[in-house]
């Protein structure tokens, strides 16, 4: 089996994906900060204010879990590169393969 693989433009890639996660993580935290401030700077008030706030932090949780999923990917992606770079031989390369796929 012959393999090619562009490792550069794989390493860009996950650069890519490495910083766009990061940048959703800090947009993210800016959204929940003012979905909180909605409330705190009484700029809507009641039980309707309340349950909105309650019911959009309910999932934060998973838009963060979100985030961090694309960094780790974007961070397999540069590492399967330099290892692909470093090896020699077929079978060092078929093992990289079955590792990762």
């Amino acid at each position: 089996m012959k393999l090619e693989v562009d490792t550069i433009k794989l390493k860009e890639s996950g650069e890519s994906i490495s910083k766009l996660a990061d940048d959703l993580d800090t947009n993210f935290t800016g959204l929940f900060k003012r979905v909180l401030n909605v409330r705190e700077d009484q700029i809507w008030r009641g039980k309707s204010a309340d349950e909105y706030v309650r019911s959009v932090t309910s999932s934060k949780d998973q838009y963060f879990d979100y985030a961090s999923t694309l960094k780790v990917l974007g961070e397999y992606m540069k590492e399967y590169a330099e290892q692909l770079e470093s090896a020699t031989t077929g079978n060092e390369s078929e093992e990289l393969w079955q590792k990762f796929f």
